[in-house]
């Protein structure tokens, strides 16, 4: 369940466009991908900024960094983790938030930026594949090429664009995602539960 905050404070004013990755600085999350596609992309996209929030294994995060260097990667800009309302104005004060992992359980950073109206780019080895369907972001293969084709059109919107993009997403999440649907899901679920002769929940599947 996602908590929205309707008075998160959102500022797009800067002359930058933000592209986002926020999370756990580790190999599962295809960050060696998002640096291969930024190569290309900071070529191409002069006004836009790689902005990489988190924190890892010292090891990995090093390795991470030194790969940014080798590759002469311009505009990025690794952060420390932030929390609270800087989480939020984080998400809400980008652009475009990318989660280039392989695999995910959820991928709760995904909810987090939607719920603050920023679209995203995942992969297909997350479970947002309605993402496009409801018009808040692009879905694609693991890997640096599919990554690359998908950002290059995100970034290719105008700040519009993705404006209402963002809101279509906020919208999907606090259809399907908010604390109050869950609450609801979780008392219709009782009810069935306990009491079978009811019609199964929507959010019930049985095979």
């Amino acid at each position: 369940a996602i908590d929205i905050d309707n008075n998160i404070e959102i500022s797009s004013s800067s002359e930058d466009r933000i592209l986002l990755f926020m999370g756990r600085l580790h190999p599962e999350k295809g960050l060696e991908t998002l640096l291969e596609a930024w190569q290309k992309l900071h070529i191409e996209f002069e006004g836009w900024k790689l902005k990489i929030v988190g924190t890892g294994e010292k090891r990995y995060s090093e390795s991470i960094k030194k790969m940014s260097k080798t590759l002469c990667l311009k505009r990025i800009q690794f952060c420390d983790p932030v929390f609270g309302n800087d989480k939020w104005s984080t998400y809400g004060n980008s652009d475009i938030f990318v989660l280039p992992s392989p695999s995910e359980n959820f991928g709760m950073v995904v909810a987090e930026a939607l719920a603050c109206k920023t679209p995203v780019v995942t992969t297909n080895g997350t479970p947002w594949h309605k993402l496009p369907r409801n018009g808040a972001g692009w879905c694609q293969d693991y890997g640096t090429e599919s990554l690359l084709v998908s950002l290059k059109e995100a970034m290719s919107k105008s700040r519009n664009e993705l404006d209402i993009m963002g809101e279509r997403g906020r919208n999907w999440i606090v259809k399907d995602f908010s604390s109050a649907k869950v609450s609801q899901d979780m008392h219709e679920v009782y009810n069935w539960v306990f009491d079978q002769t009811k019609t199964t929940p929507k959010c019930v599947r049985i095979n």
